[in-house]
């Protein structure tokens, strides 16, 4: 591949990294107010908060769990048809279930919006892909760089994500605002990034062979971890950590717009600068830190931490504690991610590295499709519930991996 052409490849890859986890956050702020603020849009004025709380956790799981689902098959897709024609496909699904967002908005339909997030979590599997593209054009000197720009560009678009996500439905910011507005510009760069797809990228890996689809091939890919001697007690940790802080994270506005009366603005500020802070942090804060301790003690600490930080989040009292409050906690959440990658990884041999990272992507995306699954209408009657339940779990998994390091450490 000539250089021009690789380095233009490698833009539209990132700008897919970028739009995909945009469009992902940018309806973060609106269904918590969809469902709680406006008490006759989507279901009827007299549906109680459990049932609203049962929706919006069915609203929050089900773009991660077909991600989940489809993550792994169109990675194997792509080896077997090539990128190009697999990130076309996921382009055009995106931006599909963006428009569904948009006529559920109009037709005030709940069934079209779940129709969108299936449609957008589809589309999102095409993350795989992306890092498959980034790895067939880089070198073994150039690989850390590119992946570490992947790493950016997704936080960077979830970081404007849900922030603009908030603005563009607030009226007196845009006088045109909507509910539906985020679904529209969602859908126009999507379809943008469509085009330059097409125009630009050349595709890494030309090949067309049989393909043989498993659906439920993320699943096998979490029991095969899980049977796994050495590492099913810090997959075990990874799952519980992921559910605590997905639990906290994507319920927590519920508790502002009951305690605060938060509208989709300030909800969409609150992502936004969580998402800024964890970005910043996972790539300049914590690199001291990380550097000068061990991955076990970093992870441990963290997980302590994150715990005792979100049983205090109810004695925030301001808007501006509340700001300073979370880019504390997405600081110590920063440090997890990295660390739980970096323990498995020392964990398995060369040889392997590939399967044991992938597996720990499957728990980690498990985790996050199953809190809002089950536990939507708790939160709906009791939104204090994602500060305590979150907690519980953070230092369940220090618990848990504290007995698995510390005994090691004692029969050595």
């Amino acid at each position: 591949m000539k250089k021009i052409h690789k380095r233009l490849s490698l833009t539209v890859i990132l700008f897919i990294v970028f739009i995909d986890y945009f469009s992902i956050g940018i309806v973060y702020p609106l269904f918590s107010s969809m469902l709680f603020v406006e008490k006759d849009f989507l279901v009827s004025p007299e549906t109680s908060n459990a049932v609203r709380g049962f929706y919006l956790g069915i609203l929050l799981a089900i773009e991660p769990i077909f991600h989940f689902l489809s993550t792994p098959i169109l990675g194997t897709l792509s080896d077997q048809k090539g990128r190009k024609k697999v990130l076309v496909i996921t382009l055009i699904m995106a931006t599909v279930g963006h428009l569904f967002g948009v006529a559920a908005i109009g037709l005030n339909s709940l069934f079209f919006l779940i129709l969108s997030r299936i449609l957008v979590g589809i589309g999102a599997g095409n993350s795989s892909v992306v890092q498959a593209s980034i790895s067939d054009m880089s070198t073994r000197k150039t690989k850390a760089k590119n992946f570490g720009l992947y790493n950016m560009a997704l936080g960077i678009g979830f970081t404007i994500g849900p922030f603009l996500g908030g603005k563009l439905t607030d009226i007196n910011l845009i006088p045109f605002a909507s509910y539906s507005l985020p679904f529209i510009f969602s859908a126009v760069i999507i379809f943008i990034n469509f085009l330059l797809l097409l125009k630009f990228f050349v595709e890494t890996h030309p090949v067309n062979k049989t393909v043989k689809f498993d659906i439920l091939h993320g699943l096998k890919v979490v029991k095969k971890g899980f049977m796994m001697k050495d590492l099913r007690g810090v997959f075990l940790c990874s799952f519980i950590y992921v559910f605590g802080f997905s639990f906290f994270m994507e319920f927590i506005p519920v508790y502002l717009i009951e305690r605060f009366q938060f509208t989709p603005s300030k909800i969409g500020t609150f992502y936004g600068i969580a998402s800024g802070v964890y970005a910043l942090s996972s790539g300049l804060l914590i690199r001291p830190i990380v550097n000068l301790f061990s991955a076990k003690s970093v992870f441990f600490y963290a997980l302590l931490a994150s715990g005792g930080l979100f049983f205090l989040a109810t004695l925030i009292k301001t808007t501006i504690g509340l700001y300073l409050y979370v880019a504390l906690v997405e600081f110590h959440i920063a440090m997890l991610f990295p660390t739980i990658s970096t323990i498995i990884s020392n964990k398995a041999s060369e040889e392997v590295q590939g399967e044991i990272l992938g597996i720990l992507q499957a728990v980690i995306a498990l985790g996050f499709g199953m809190s809002p699954l089950f536990s939507g209408t708790f939160v709906g009657s009791y939104p204090i519930l994602p500060m305590l339940i979150g907690g519980v779990c953070m230092l369940l998994a220090a618990v848990i991996f504290a007995n698995i390091h510390f005994r090691k450490r004692l029969l050595d």
